[in-house]
């Protein structure tokens, strides 16, 4: 799937798609958890909100700079053992 369609796509079926894509970690920004998940050539951040215990947004973006929050969480003392 190209980002174009996505983007005309409703909530629904954007959390159904990014939900069968790769999932790659989470973060937390009260009030929400946000899911973070790749769809072949883009990302899609959904973002779950506790207060109304719901998915509110996904967010598709190409733009790595919007990883680093992601970055931070990976421990990679590991893999230098």
């Amino acid at each position: 799937m190209k980002l174009n369609e996505f983007f005309k796509l409703s909530i629904d079926e954007q959390v159904e798609t990014a939900s069968q894509g790769d999932y790659l970690g989470e973060r937390e920004a009260k009030p929400y958890f946000i899911f973070l998940f790749n769809i072949g050539n883009f990302y899609a951040e959904v973002f779950y909100d506790e207060m109304k215990n719901k998915i509110t947004r996904v967010k598709p973006f190409k733009t790595v700079r919007i990883l680093e929050p992601y970055l931070e969480k990976v421990d990679i003392e590991q893999l230098m053992e």
